[in-house]
């Protein structure tokens, strides 16, 4: 909004005065809101042409208390107070309206502006200075702690008594009921919340909750149906025949909507078909894998071993590339970025861990591949069982063990193009010793 002077507010109050035109022509005219107009022409009828000069003395607190004392009282608003006070401008007391009630009366005290002196620097801590024990700053600011505490706890202690648990927007209420009495700042630190938390629940005091009737109206049907868990939970897995039959049996005991079916089932209906579509999708996507893995001299005999399933053996090929091409299985790992590093500097020493530098998607892959073999190869059960019970190895070290004999095995046989053989991988004598 442009700045007016003196000259330009009497102007247009002068022309309002004169009846020559309305006040939302003026205000129009000029490019301000009327309520504006009507707050000069209150101004200029209290005050007369001193209305609109310029002041640059502070308000003391106890003026800006008064102000606010008597919007409250009279009813007035703030465009008017602010005419009948000579305020220039009605933002200023709504910051005060705002300032004190959320702070109380510590917020209307005057705060000097701009960067403080250079010759109050040397002096800032004798300024600060704790008052001396035993004397009477001491004991009054002793006393007034002690008030603040004892007035804090006793509504504190009213609060948990009616619903157990104190909560941070309880907190919050309890220091702005009491911010009148007390410094905010101080209740703040004695409640122990950010002051961003206690200045958000301020703002959202009074406020109705727009979903209140929503939520009863939800809780008495569940109670009345007596509705079971959700089917978020039953859902976090894979879904099945036993998952989908409760489902069912979920969505005959939960709210629905009876209306617009004939939309949900056309939706539901899109669904399926896109389903399908991807179903076939996936189905072209595995049909090309195992065409091209036909091409791949050594694929076959990889695919022997009992627990490879192409998709895995396609997903670390494609990762890796070759296999014949490394020199040994140490190389596919530190491809992969399983090999071990240290982290250490000049003398000391830490742990040595995974450096994972390197494919992130085929260490995914051969974890994978590696899982799988646990579960269903006879060799890499008996040497996970071996390394978790008697050497007493934790399941996740065996298993990034068995990671690297499987990088080995597959190299050996991409090098070699041999065959798997069971007794290669370990020994039963030594599975028995």
């Amino acid at each position: 909004m442009a700045r007016f002077s003196s000259e330009e507010k009497i102007q247009a109050v002068r022309q309002y005065i004169d009846g020559n035109e309305g006040g939302q022509t003026i205000a129009k005219s000029i490019g301000v809101h009327p309520s504006l107009l009507h707050q000069w022409i209150k101004q200029f009828e209290l005050f007369g042409d001193d209305a609109f000069e310029k002041r640059y003395t502070p308000y003391p607190a106890q003026f800006k208390l008064d102000v606010l004392n008597y919007m409250n009282e009279q009813g007035t608003s703030i465009r008017k107070t602010a005419a009948i006070f000579n305020i220039p401008s009605y933002e200023t007391l709504r910051k005060w309206k705002v300032a004190y009630e959320t702070e109380g009366f510590d917020a209307l005290q005057s705060k000097k502006k701009g960067r403080p002196s250079m010759k109050n620097k040397n002096n800032k801590t004798s300024n600060t200075q704790v008052p001396d024990e035993g004397s009477i700053e001491a004991l009054q600011a002793e006393n007034e702690r002690l008030r603040m505490e004892n007035a804090y706890f006793k509504k504190v202690e009213c609060l948990s008594s009616k619903q157990g648990k104190i909560t941070k927007q309880d907190k919050a209420q309890v220091v702005y009921e009491l911010r009148n009495a007390f410094s905010v700042k101080a209740l703040i630190q004695l409640a122990d919340i950010p002051r961003s938390t206690y200045y958000y629940w301020v703002k959202n005091f009074g406020r109705p909750d727009p979903d209140a009737e929503l939520k009863v109206l939800i809780k008495s049907v569940f109670d009345e149906h007596d509705v079971v868990s959700g089917w978020k939970s039953i859902m976090k897995r894979q879904p099945g025949l036993k998952k989908a039959q409760l489902l069912l049996q979920l969505a005959k005991k939960s709210v629905g909507t009876r209306q617009a079916l004939e939309a949900y089932k056309f939706h539901l209906e899109q669904l399926l078909e896109e389903y399908d579509f991807a179903v076939l999708q996936l189905e072209r996507v595995e049909q090309e894998v195992k065409d091209v893995l036909k091409q791949i001299p050594f694929a076959k005999k990889l695919l022997a071993i009992k627990g490879i399933s192409e998709i895995s053996l396609a997903g670390i090929l494609g990762e890796a590339g070759d296999l014949s091409g490394f020199s040994h299985g140490n190389s596919l790992l530190r491809h992969a970025g399983l090999h071990l590093a240290e982290a250490s500097s000049g003398k000391w020493k830490g742990q040595i861990v995974i450096s994972k530098r390197g494919r992130s998607r085929l260490r995914r892959f051969l974890y994978l591949a590696t899982m799988s073999l646990v579960m269903n190869n006879t060799e890499f059960q008996a040497i996970h069982s071996h390394n978790v019970k008697v050497k007493k190895m934790k399941k996740m070290k065996s298993i990034m063990k068995l990671v690297g004999k499987l990088a080995r095995i597959f190299v050996g046989i991409a090098r070699r193009n041999e065959s798997y053989c069971a007794d290669k991988v370990q020994p039963i004598t030594e599975l028995v010793a």
